[in-house]
């Protein structure tokens, strides 16, 4: 097989499911938080989506990033009794997702 088809392959597969895939854990994010009715943590919005922390988190920071996730605070988290940071959805944004 020709390794530019190959190539060319992976980086089509990469651009459809790899993407879809993300998009999808943003979305699901962003859900969560809104369900929760309140800011919450890596791990709470984790165990609500009924997933590991480590799947989400970089999704998470990736929202930090692009200013669609804010830090409001810390408190203790529900499921660890651990201080940790809150997450919320940025207001001014908010209704641009949605």
């Amino acid at each position: 097989m020709n390794k530019k088809k190959v190539r060319e392959t992976s980086i089509d597969c990469y651009n459809t499911t790899v993407k879809d895939m993300k998009a999808n854990l943003y979305k699901e994010v962003l859900r969560a938080i809104r369900e929760l009715k309140e800011p919450s943590t890596c791990r709470e919005i984790a165990n609500y989506l009924k997933m590991e922390a480590s799947t989400i988190s970089a999704r998470i920071n990736e929202l930090k990033e692009q200013g669609v996730l804010l830090e409001a605070g810390k408190r203790k988290d529900k499921i660890t009794n651990v201080t940790s940071i809150v997450l919320s959805i940025n207001k001014n944004i908010q209704w641009s997702l949605f």
